[in-house]
């Protein structure tokens, strides 16, 4: 909803495709007598228009031409059909909405049929992009759109730009000397072969038929080199800007070596390197496909610091990191040293960047439990009685990297642990192999943390063990590893960064987009403090350049792109809020939120302008159109009204349509997607639903819907119980401050309450 002072509304402009906009006007115009609505239709088939090789309206028009003689405004007495095209300077389909609107205006309905003027009332405040031509003065044309409630942005000899609103259209056509007018013309963008059905999956096609694409907003993807060359983790990145996978311009700091960075893109894309930062790349642009892309491929945590500070002073409003790494920090997220990722994640959030981390594919690669020694012989038990986690190595073979941390303070660790590795364990002929450990002895700079990769002398058998080496025993151990281990817990696996605390960040889960049950790879929550974790889940297994991806690694970039498409649509928001916002709209399953598969469910948009606040008892009049759909069967088209109740009361909602409706009832403010408090389909009179129910003080959400799949048409809701407004709360922080200034914070809401509301606002610093 538009955000401003309290009291106070703003204009935000959208481009809407123009089909949508004239089905919602005709139905409004025509439905009330009964006579068939005529609406847009985006399913699979296409409408029949599109089946007849009509002009994909999804694209924009082309421009036309007038034949001469034509008139610019019906004749009088004429009788007029729906497809009778009164103002051709408009063309057929901007004059059918020019026609139902300025008729459901005079309460006509367009073609004969009465209208109540205040159904196209919210339709009046929606601006549509119009590319006009005249004869004449220019200045004498700009005033007169001016003058019907246009915004005119570009003016040239003969030809303007401006927004329109839908009932101004007919006035508008009546301009003398203006000769031409079609909405603008949308170019279409060759991204090449593949799109994500990650992009369907996760609601975002619908924000981009509503011109939410990113526009404006940079992305960056973070990658490192996989040091088999020092310059890659894009490899392959012209070919993917040429096909058109990527934007053909991609702006880049691209290490040569360690500190040594160029702004070469090649520089990042080495021949014969690695390819992951790619196929993320191309993962966030499918989602928002407009978006700017920034790329960077540091190895070192110094580095990585230097390209989240690059990527600032560039504007870039996300970042997608599917990278993990090795523990650096504590249970809590939080590391003393500066440059570490941790500590740069909360840097970038601080300073208003929304970091998307993927949590990192560690369930069934994960130990957690209490330190246990039933034989008191200073050896850790993995399982009762069981000292060892076995592997088996070839000469010359290295494991993967094996971590481990536990629980002390991180800077001054007095329990001392120490990871070993044996060589055939449990036998007569067991001996050490692998000692080298660091001390945990309390002093500074002492931490719980020890980590491994060993090559094997010998071909054998072998095994991590873990010894109490002083001080006393730890609460807890975490082992984790990039490859495999021998005995492993449910749980406790989310890797590192992913694992901070900060508000502004995401750590995502992958999941199976048709059940959106969470892959079994997925790295699970709680952390060892007992945070949730993952906060939500993303889609992963989807086609990009032409190969499947599967991974938290390609579920990340998929909710980095709604990221983008949050913050071009609110550019208000701060990084915390966008956060927030993906976690309020995520798809919960059923499931309680958050929670340590999920965290707060399946990443999903919202539909856009398909909710409305009753501020009171109410009866409201709306139409089902292709451009609702209920997110959760997106095959039925929805509306949403949300409502407060000041005290416990009963509450009676009627939905009553030509069609056969079904009625959700869910506990909360904007709430699409919860499991239902209460539902019916045919409790009304004949197919029309009804719930009545004692309701608990609070807000609740309305889901208005229809039986079957596919249907559209007009319904009346009714509502009624005590209801009051629901105020939507806001706030923004004023300019930065220096050392000893005051920090000032603007609070709204809309509309006014009316009566005294509490709202809780806790701050934090960023910087000494």
């Amino acid at each position: 909803m538009a955000r401003g002072s309290i009291g106070q509304r703003t204009t935000r402009f959208v481009r809407v495709p123009w089909a949508v906009v004239l089905a919602a006007v005709i139905a409004v115009a025509v439905l009330g007598a009964g006579v068939p609505a005529v609406s847009a239709q985006t399913g699979d088939g296409g409408s029949q228009s599109e089946q007849d090789a009509g002009p994909d309206v999804t694209e924009g028009l082309e421009p036309g031409t007038l034949e001469g003689g034509s008139q610019l405004g019906p004749a009088a007495g004429a009788a007029l059909s729906v497809s009778d095209v009164v103002y051709p300077n408009l063309g057929a389909e901007l004059s059918a909405l020019a026609d139902a609107a300025a008729s459901a205006v005079r309460g006509e309905g367009g073609t004969g049929n009465s209208s109540d003027s205040s159904d196209i009332g919210d339709l009046a405040v929606s601006m549509l992009g119009l590319s006009i031509t005249f004869d004449g003065d220019s200045e004498r044309v700009v005033e007169a759109i001016t003058a019907v409630g246009g915004d005119v942005r570009n003016v040239f000899d003969g030809y303007v730009e401006a927004f329109v609103p839908p009932s101004a259209l007919a006035a508008l056509a009546q301009i003398p000397g203006l000769t031409w007018a079609r909405e603008f013309a949308v170019p279409h963008k060759d991204r090449g072969r593949y799109t994500s059905g990650g992009v369907a999956a996760h609601l975002a096609d619908a924000w981009h038929d509503a011109g939410i694409t990113g526009d404006g907003v940079k992305i960056g993807v973070i990658d490192g080199s996989s040091g088999t060359t020092t310059r890659d983790g894009f490899t392959g990145l012209r070919a993917a800007m040429a096909s058109g996978d990527l934007p053909a311009t991609v702006v880049g700091r691209c290490y040569k070596a360690v500190a040594l960075a160029t702004s070469d893109i090649d520089d990042c894309a080495k021949a014969g390197g690695d390819s992951h930062g790619l196929y993320v790349a191309a993962t966030v642009m499918d989602v928002a496909p407009d978006a700017g892309l920034y790329i960077s491929n540091p190895s070192t945590w110094g580095d990585l610091q230097r390209s989240v500070e690059w990527m600032k002073n560039q504007g870039v409003g996300v970042i997608v990191y599917s990278v993990s790494w090795s523990y650096h920090g504590a249970a809590d997220g939080t590391s003393p040293i500066r440059p570490s990722p941790l500590n740069t994640v909360k840097w970038a959030a601080d300073n208003g960047i929304v970091w998307v981390n993927s949590a990192g594919n560690y369930n069934g690669k994960t130990w957690f439990g209490a330190f246990t020694d039933a034989d008191n012989d200073n050896i850790h038990e993995w399982s009762t009685g069981d000292e060892y986690q076995e592997f088996t190595l070839n000469a010359g073979e290295t494991t993967k990297a094996v971590f481990m941390r536990w629980d002390d303070a991180w800077g001054t660790a007095s329990k001392d642990l120490a990871l070993l590795v044996v060589k055939n364990p449990g036998t007569a002929s067991e001996q050490v192999v692998d000692n080298l450990n660091d001390e945990q002895k309390g002093g500074p700079n002492s931490y719980p943390y020890e980590f491994k990769q060993f090559t094997a002398p010998h071909a054998g058998t072998y095994a991590f063990v873990v010894k109490k080496a002083g001080g006393a025993a730890p609460g807890w151990i975490q082992m984790a590893t990039f490859g495999s281990l021998a005995h492993t817990t449910v749980g406790h696996s989310v890797g590192s960064p992913a694992d901070s605390p900060h508000a502004g960040m995401l750590a995502v889960g992958a999941a199976n987009t048709a059940s959106s049950y969470i892959r079994s790879y997925s790295s699970l929550g709680p952390t060892p403090d007992g945070r949730v974790k993952p906060d939500i889940a993303g889609a992963d297994g989807y086609v990009a350049l032409n190969r499947p991806n599967y991974g938290t690694s390609y579920a990340a970039p998929h909710v980095a792109g709604l990221a983008a498409l949050v913050r071009q649509q609110s550019p208000e928001f701060t990084a915390a809020q966008t956060t927030e916002y993906l976690k309020a709209h995520a798809l919960h399953r059923g499931w309680p939120v958050p929670n340590n598969v999920r965290g707060y469910g399946f990443a999903q948009l919202p539909p856009l302008g398909c909710v409305d606040r009753l501020n009171g008892d109410s009866t409201v009049s709306g139409t089902w159109t292709s451009s609702c759909m209920s997110a959760v069967d997106t095959q039925k088209s929805s509306r949403f009204y949300t409502f407060a109740i000041p005290q416990q009361s009963t509450v009676t909602i009627d939905l009553s349509s030509g069609v056969d409706s079904y009625l959700y009832l869910r506990n909360g403010y904007n709430s699409q997607k919860d499991v239902a408090l209460h539902t019916d389909d045919n409790s009304g009179t004949g197919t029309d639903a009804r719930i009545s129910e004692s309701l608990a003080a609070g807000t609740y959400t309305i889901e208005a819907t229809t039986a079957a799949t596919g249907q559209t048409g007009a319904f009346t809701l009714a509502v009624s119980g005590g209801l009051t407004a629901v105020s939507e709360v806001s706030i923004a922080a004023g300019a930065d401050i220096t050392e000893g200034g005051n920090a000032v914070f603007t609070v709204t809401a809309d509309p006014v309450p009316s009566s005294a509301l509490s709202v809780e606002v806790s701050v934090s610093q960023s910087g000494d």
